[in-house]
């Protein structure tokens, strides 16, 4: 099952809105995000085992929040509508020269693009391109303390900073049993940090970048 969200209206832009979308529940689909629709719509009306793919090539900047869907066990996937066959298999690693194929994420100011509700869970990150944050401050994602998230996985990810501001960091995690595997993460600054996590509330913090 397909689900298409509309496109916002011009007097709107690419705000991003959380009302306007409705998906049928208890069905596992695909919601397609095309460019000027509302990411955050999306996330909201997602189901456990959806997928939400996002144009290729397009940016959809926010403040965004991947929603707690309660005590679930199949993962809510937000990926790149590309094919398969024209991104990295699993095994291999993300790396620049797949931008053109990759959905862009940025913030709109110096708070996280992305970020995760209190107890969010079972949510997968795959072929997404993280863009600096305003000025390079900030984090790309970020994971809350309270009430600790869980089961997140960051795959196959295009992760970078400013080519003169860099990012002050990459992805923050206060999680657990949260896997990074064969993401580029990177940033023109050397003195700036790219990843950081609390292992202690991530027993199962597994990476490969």
């Amino acid at each position: 099952m397909s689900r298409h969200l509309p496109k916002s209206s011009p007097a709107r832009g690419c705000a991003v809105r959380a009302r306007g979308c409705r998906a049928a529940r208890g069905r596992r689909g695909t919601i397609a995000v095309p460019a000027g629709s509302s990411l955050q719509s999306a996330l909201n009306a997602a189901q456990p085992g959806d997928v939400i793919t996002l144009e290729p090539g397009a940016t959809y900047a926010g403040n965004f929040v991947l929603p707690n869907k309660g005590d679930i066990s199949d993962f809510i996937t937000i990926r790149s509508a590309a094919p398969d066959s024209a991104l990295p298999s699993p095994g291999l690693r993300m790396t620049p020269a797949y931008s053109t194929l990759l959905p862009k994420i940025r913030s709109s100011n110096t708070s996280a693009a992305l970020k995760t509700a209190a107890s969010a869970n079972h949510w997968k990150l795959m072929f997404l391109e993280f863009l600096a944050n305003q000025s390079g401050a900030g984090d790309w994602t970020r994971t809350d303390l309270a009430q600790v998230p869980h089961d997140l996985v960051l795959a196959r990810l295009y992760i970078h900073g400013d080519p003169v501001l860099g990012q002050k960091r990459g992805v923050s995690l206060n999680s657990r049993d949260t896997w990074i595997i064969n993401s580029h993460i990177s940033t023109a600054s050397t003195d700036r940090v790219t990843r950081r996590a609390w292992r202690r509330f991530s027993p199962t913090c597994r990476t490969a970048w």
